[in-house]
């Protein structure tokens, strides 16, 4: 078991006081001024809570797990410590470095449609772009793409080079060095919180936009879900169809939607994060940072339904607050009318929907006619000088030949 220092995990007063701490301290509020749970707390606790913060920013199941802490914690003693025993049986993974080697084991989706450019990270790659021939050579060795982490700045992360370099003779396989391609997230920006994965949300996908573009996703774009997803939803499920205050036979699946996505939008799911692995992979772990996709009511539904650990999971779940509505409804008088059911919510749009296709090639239509306006006014206003420069030089001759006349 793993010991928190100046935490009792067999005392449901502390345990209570870590999961309102990381409650508040999760949903904005890192000091003690606006923590009152962090106040509280003395320099032993503090160091403590630090690193699990930082273990709950490296392993997004421990995340899930220390979760437990913050939703049970106006639950009674028995169930908070319960869960508090987990947390300390769990085998926390330990801080990842840049040496660590990937643990993906080089399988293929055969059926994926993406036509991502795949990266082994042994060497340069080459990608070549459309435009005139030029071609991005893409050293990873020289400059990180990975997503941005809370912590210490990393002033290197606000400044992106893309070299390139250009065939000499076309045919002629002999390449030269061209001038590179250059970005500066401070030009236009200020320089962004380094302290959470929210702050720093809008800055990642700065990055993100541009190594898209021009060095393609080092990964499918599918979204398998992790296990920290599932164990939210299940969470999340459960507090809802077991809220004392309302006795529901089924969930309200918006709601849940919405929930879900309100507390994962724009955080970052880390390399190393555990899988729900009925088909989806063969490694437990996802190999790259990705951003929290945007989990609708329909793929929530539809996951749920699966067989293996999902329905196991929340089969018992719909069964008993079914049961539960069933004995409810049974027991009222026959003279007390039924309370009329709750509206669900209105299902939230995904804010940072990709576009369809016709957009995308749309506005690259567009982009593609304004390069061409502007390197036609360019050509345009080049021959208006020639034009002027020549008629100059004609004047000048008729002038001294009406000199050479008069001197004669």
């Amino acid at each position: 078991m793993v010991n928190y220092p100046g935490f009792d995990m067999t005392n449901p007063d502390m345990v209570r006081l870590l999961g309102e701490g990381l409650h508040l301290y999760l949903t904005g509020n890192h000091r003690a001024s606006n923590n009152p749970a962090l106040g509280r707390m003395n320099n032993t606790q503090r160091e403590t809570f630090q690193l699990i913060l930082g273990q709950m920013g490296r392993d997004q199941l421990f995340h899930g797990m220390a979760g437990m802490l913050i939703d049970l914690r106006h639950e009674g003693d028995r169930v908070l410590l319960r869960a508090a025993q987990d947390v300390q049986r769990y085998e926390q993974v330990p801080e990842s470095t840049d040496e660590e080697e990937s643990e993906d084991d080089g399988s293929e989706d055969t059926n994926s449609e993406s036509e991502d450019n795949d990266q082994d990270g042994e060497g340069p790659s080459v990608k070549v772009l459309e435009d005139d021939g030029y071609q991005i050579v893409w050293d990873p060795t020289t400059m990180s793409d990975d997503f941005a982490r809370p912590g210490i700045p990393n002033p290197s992360f606000y400044q992106i080079v893309i070299p390139l370099r250009k065939e000499t003779e076309a045919g002629s396989g002999i390449w030269e060095d061209a001038p590179s391609i250059n970005f500066d997230y401070l030009r236009a920006h200020n320089a962004p919180s380094w302290e959470s994965s929210s702050t720093l949300y809008k800055f990642n996908q700065w990055r993100n936009q541009i190594f898209r573009k021009y060095i393609g996703n080092k990964r499918r774009t599918r979204d398998p879900w992790l296990v920290l997803e599932q164990q939210r939803i299940v969470s999340l499920l459960k507090n809802q169809l077991e809220d004392q205050r309302k006795i529901r036979g089924k969930p309200k699946w918006n709601r849940l939607a919405n929930a879900y996505n309100r507390e994962l939008h724009q955080t970052v799911q880390s390399k190393g994060s555990r899988l729900v692995q009925e088909g989806v992979k063969k490694v437990p772990v996802t190999d790259y940072d990705r951003f929290a996709p945007w989990r609708t009511k329909g793929a929530i539904q539809n996951i749920i339904k699966k067989e293996g650990t999902w329905k196991h999971l929340v089969k018992p779940i719909l069964d008993e607050a079914k049961e539960r509505r069933r004995k409810y409804d049974a027991q009222r008088p026959d003279n007390v009318v039924a309370s009329p059911a709750s509206r669900d919510e209105q299902e939230l749009p995904n804010p940072d929907a990709p576009k369809s296709k016709a957009q995308v090639k749309a506005t690259n239509a567009a982009r593609r006619e304004a390069r061409k306006k502007e390197a036609s006014l360019k050509k345009t206003d080049k021959e208006v000088i020639v034009l002027e420069s020549s008629e100059e030089e004609e004047e000048d001759e008729y002038e001294g030949d009406d000199m050479d006349e008069d001197e004669d």
